[in-house]
């Protein structure tokens, strides 16, 4: 049995591990690097493994440092199935077709620069057919179920609280007589937050692989969170100025605006245009 990472160690992007027991390999997500042009310039760089020796994939959730190598991944000879929860199989469907519109885009904007140099053209990172293969290759599963992948390998899906779909997985392995059970995290949600439920308790595992992102400090409670909201929306309401939110577009997006709806009349929102 063995574990090897090649993402989303020492950086927050890229997720993507490596589970190898017998001759079975299984890739636990498969994400894009994102961030500066450097750590950008790691997408196009090949696989540093055969990606064809690769069995299967479990993907976790459908956000793009988690699932945005999937489509390169195919084109450099997957063939395998990638099992994920039925949710996160749409929203890759949304997810990675946006994902590819924009290196196409990036590969179309370069190209115009290069023609004006006379150099040679380079292709898109990926395209919205290659992404569109991803979709054909996944098999939407259900939360709380034990899937049978391989003798040496069976998984469970568990809410992870974090997006629609997003999951906690629970891996058990066999190999010359030996069962050890790992447990990737993830990206974990926060407790009592709107819309999603709280992620759900693993009460055992051998090893546990655990997203720490955020572990070098402690949140607030949510109720803190919506009053300093609410102070915020009042301030700039009194100063007459703007508020300016970034957010990402799947998952946080969609708690302000439930937030935005609940509290409209206590927030005096009628007074606000809100754009997304």
């Amino acid at each position: 049995m063995q574990i090897q990472f090649y993402g989303a160690t020492e950086e927050v992007t890229g997720s993507c591990a490596l589970i190898s027991v017998g001759k079975r390999k299984v890739l636990l997500d498969c994400g894009l690097f994102q961030g500066n042009s450097s750590d950008e310039a790691r997408n196009s760089q090949p696989f540093p493994f055969t990606p064809a020796d690769i069995d299967a994939v479990i993907l976790s959730h459908a956000h793009i440092d988690h699932s945005g190598r999937l489509p390169l991944l195919i084109k450099s000879g997957f063939k395998g199935k990638i099992y994920t929860h039925r949710a996160s199989r749409e929203l890759c469907n949304i997810l990675l077709q946006d994902s590819a519109y924009l290196t196409e885009k990036d590969a179309e904007i370069e190209n115009r620069k290069r023609a004006r140099k006379g150099l040679k053209a380079i292709e898109p990172l990926y395209t919205k057919q290659d992404a569109q293969k991803v979709i054909h290759k996944c098999k939407g599963l259900e939360y709380g179920q034990e899937y049978d992948l391989y003798p040496e390998i069976k998984f469970r899906l568990q809410d992870a609280g974090h997006i629609l779909g997003s999951a906690i997985v629970e891996v058990w392995l066999n190999e010359a007589g030996q069962s050890r059970k790992i447990t990737f995290s993830g990206d974990l949600g926060h407790r009592d937050i709107p819309i999603l439920r709280n992620p759900q308790i693993v009460t055992e595992s051998d090893w546990v692989v655990m997203e720490t992102t955020y572990g070098d400090r402690c949140h607030r409670p949510m109720p803190d969170t919506i009053r300093e909201m609410g102070e915020v929306i009042k301030a700039a309401s009194i100063d007459g100025g703007n508020i300016l939110i970034p957010s990402f577009a799947v998952g946080r997006t969609q708690e302000l605006l439930y937030l935005f709806a609940k509290y409209y009349k206590e927030w005096h929102l009628d007074k606000w245009n809100i754009f997304l």
